[in-house]
């Protein structure tokens, strides 16, 4: 769940761009999408506090790098609507 790799566009915001990181920091700490982790969140009455990690985010966008069937790593992107920025961490791991 550590950074190791951040891109940012020019004129992302700040917010967007500190967000993607915690997207990110959610799908691979948890294993788990971050519209999952949401959903869960929501579902079960747990807000983020719940895990005690600041860095924990219900949000979609958030997903798993996987290979061989484990998680690697994630990828979280920001700045659209979760549906999109979704899609499009999932359009980035295809690429890579």
């Amino acid at each position: 769940g550590e950074l190791i790799a951040f891109l940012r566009m020019d004129g992302a915001s700040p917010a967007a761009s500190l967000i993607a990181q915690h997207k990110a920091y959610t799908a691979a700490r948890d294993r788990k999408d971050t519209r999952l982790m949401g959903e869960f969140m929501l579902n079960f009455n747990r807000p983020p506090a719940f895990w005690g990690d600041l860095g924990i985010t219900g949000f979609g966008g958030g997903v798993t790098i996987r290979q061989n069937n484990k998680v690697v790593g994630g990828i979280g992107v920001s700045g659209l609507s979760e549906e999109e920025d979704e899609r499009i961490a999932y359009a980035a791991i295809k690429k890579v």
